[in-house]
C-alpha cells in the first residue's frame, strides 16, 4: 500500500508541474502579445499592468522551478550578460547618480521585466514548436 500512496503523490505532482508549465507559457504568449498594442511601453500608465503581470508569471517560474528541482539562475553566459544589463541599470539608483530617479528606476523596472521574460522563456520552452508558437503570437 505505501508503493501505491506514493506513486498517487508522484503523479498528482506531476500534474501541478504539468498545469504550473501550461499557465506559465499561456501567460507568456499574453505578455509578448499584449505590450505592443499598450502605445509601445512608452507611457507609465500602460507599464505597470504589464511589470505586475510579468512579475507574478516570474513568481508561478519560481514555484516551477523548485517543483522540478532546478535551482540553477544561470546556464550560460548570456545569462549572465543579461544579469549584468541589470546591474548596469542598478547602479546610479544605489550611488545616486541619476538625473531623474524616476525615469531611473522606471528603466531598472523594465529591465528587470526583459530579464524576468528571458528567464522564463529559457526554461519553460521546451521544443522548437513551442519556441515557435511563442515568436509567431
Amino acid at each position: 500500500m505505501p508503493n501505491v500512496q506514493k506513486k498517487t503523490q508522484i503523479i498528482a505532482q506531476l500534474n501541478i508541474v504539468s498545469a504550473l508549465r501550461t499557465i506559465i507559457l499561456t501567460g507568456l504568449a499574453i505578455l509578448i502579445f499584449y505590450p505592443p498594442y499598450a502605445r509601445g511601453l512608452y507611457f507609465d500608465k500602460e507599464l505597470l499592468p504589464f511589470h505586475i503581470m510579468s512579475f507574478s508569471l516570474f513568481i508561478l517560474f519560481w514555484i516551477y522551478k523548485f517543483l522540478n528541482k532546478d535551482y540553477a539562475v544561470f546556464k550560460t553566459p548570456l545569462d549572465y550578460a543579461a544579469a549584468g544589463m541589470v546591474v548596469v541599470y542598478f547602479l546610479p539608483i544605489v550611488f545616486t547618480q541619476a538625473a531623474n530617479m524616476r525615469m531611473a528606476v522606471g528603466e531598472l523596472l523594465k529591465y528587470c521585466n526583459y530579464f524576468a521574460i528571458y528567464l522564463i522563456i529559457r526554461d519553460t520552452v521546451k521544443n522548437k514548436k513551442e519556441l515557435y508558437t511563442l515568436l509567431n503570437i
